[in-house]
């Protein structure tokens, strides 16, 4: 992985996790235009947005060899998590 590869998961992941805290885990379909990111319509399925970006929390360590950017995020995730427990979105076993 080349140091902007690195650069741009990690933007990206930052991005993401902005989007899903302030949405509540709700992702939406997002398209450059002028350079910046603009929101264009609901999502066609949440779980696949959130199930990319969990992929990819994981693979970035394995691939940078850092992963204190995840134990950062873990905790700003955390409360996001124990809100869809609550409301039934996420099933525990």
């Amino acid at each position: 992985m080349t140091e902007t590869e690195k650069k741009a998961v990690g933007r990206y992941l930052d991005w993401h996790t902005g989007i899903l805290l302030e949405t509540d885990g709700k992702m939406g379909i997002y398209r450059k235009e002028s350079g910046k990111l603009i929101y264009k319509e609901k999502a066609d399925s949440e779980d696949g947005y959130l199930g990319m970006y969990l992929f990819l929390m994981g693979k970035y360590p394995l691939y940078t060899g850092e992963a204190g950017w995840i134990c950062m995020e873990c905790g700003k995730l955390y409360g996001l998590y124990e809100r869809k427990i609550k409301t039934g979105f996420i099933l525990c076993a």
